[in-house]
């Protein structure tokens, strides 16, 4: 079982590699690299178990916390790499955790350690003579500590750099959702394995339990599997503004657009169409769709949308609901259904009309 489930998650994360090498672009190579190399260090844990399996293993296959530590050093680059405008860095601390990790895991290996080894009849993982405590219960115990500070680094920063988009479209918003499942399955899969070594601590339910962590870790990577192009086509979060992702031709007939857009407020009309926007551009529809599709938007809709929420939000910051209903507002938004003005409104801020209301 265990060597079925291994075979499938190393399966699994070289399709996911070769989709996601495949969708590089200049535009998400930065932040698309983190993530393949990300995938690349858990690859190398399904592998170093395999090996394990078959006694082909030339290294203590107590290495892999520290493999997959640095996975987690790759996703904080990932996070990093789509909220700036330069290269991802490494923080202080992130170096310092990794110096300490790999220090104490060679201490514990040529037998130099402050807690003492506690011997288990079963274990966990891949080892067939006990558990990560066994002989490396120091680096055990920091690689579970670093962890889970890595993760709430991780996701301060996702936070913060989320917040400080100008522009949340739909496409970001099911990033955003993404994200945060995919840290909760890294957190979940962690802290489910704390739990077991200090209750069970290896008496019993072990082959069972291996089978659920294999399990939970392959999920991991499951939910990317099913759309992995999501990644290589999600627009670059670190511009704030769609024109700094244009060329320079592309950028200006993006001002072009924008420029007519607002000046004239089209998007306030219900029936504004994308050959409208051609009349008025003196452009043909595919030139505006592949400006707009290199764009934050993608695509022209999203484009509409974004300035009738803009517009919307205004008029409710200058108090227009204290007098008006949110149907009215809806209709001097350009919508002719508030269902449909609720939904993209909630897409783009998070929040109902209502609630943002109450919260400014």
């Amino acid at each position: 079982m265990k060597t079925t489930i291994s075979l499938l998650l190393l399966i699994f994360l070289i399709v996911l590699i070769i989709h996601l090498r495949n969708s590089k672009t200049k535009y998400n190579k930065s932040y698309l690299s983190c993530f393949v190399a990300h995938v690349i260090s858990n690859l190398l844990i399904g592998l170093i178990g395999l090996l394990s399996l078959a006694n082909l293993l030339p290294i203590p296959v107590e290495i892999t916390p520290l493999v997959k530590y640095f996975g987690l050093v790759f996703l904080y680059l990932f996070t990093d790499a789509i909220f700036i405008k330069t290269k991802p860095k490494f923080p202080k601390i992130i170096i310092s955790f990794c110096f300490i990790l790999f220090t104490v895991f060679v201490l514990n290996h040529f037998g130099f350690r402050i807690l003492e080894p506690r011997f288990n009849d079963r274990n966990f993982s891949y080892i067939e003579n006990g558990t990560l405590t066994l002989l490396y219960r120091d680096y055990a115990v920091l690689y579970v500590v670093f962890s889970l500070i890595t993760l709430v680094i991780i996701f301060k920063k996702f936070k913060s750099g989320f917040k400080s988009l100008e522009i949340k479209s739909s496409k970001i918003i099911l990033f955003k959702r993404w994200f945060l499942l995919y840290l909760g399955i890294i957190t979940l899969n962690l802290s489910l394995s704390i739990l077991v070594a200090i209750f069970l601590k290896g008496r019993f339910l072990n082959d069972y339990l291996s089978t659920v962590f294999q399990l939970l870790y392959l999920s991991e990577f499951l939910f990317i599997s099913f759309s992995p192009k999501f990644l290589g086509y999600l627009p670059k979060l670190s511009y704030s503004k769609p024109e700094l992702k244009l060329t320079s031709r592309e950028n200006k007939n993006y001002g072009y657009l924008t420029t007519i857009l607002n000046s004239k407020q089209l998007f306030l009309d219900p029936d504004f169409s994308l050959n409208k926007m051609v009349f008025y551009a003196n452009l043909n529809e595919a030139q505006i769709r592949e400006i707009l599709k290199h764009s934050e938007f993608g695509n022209f809709n999203s484009f509409v949308n974004f300035y009738r929420i803009k517009y919307a939000t205004t008029r409710i910051d200058n108090g227009y609901l204290e007098k008006h209903t949110i149907n009215s507002l809806s209709k001097e938004c350009g919508y002719n259904s508030h269902q449909t003005f609720f939904r993209v409104f909630k897409e783009l801020k998070g929040v109902t009309p209502l609630a943002y209301r109450l919260k400014i």
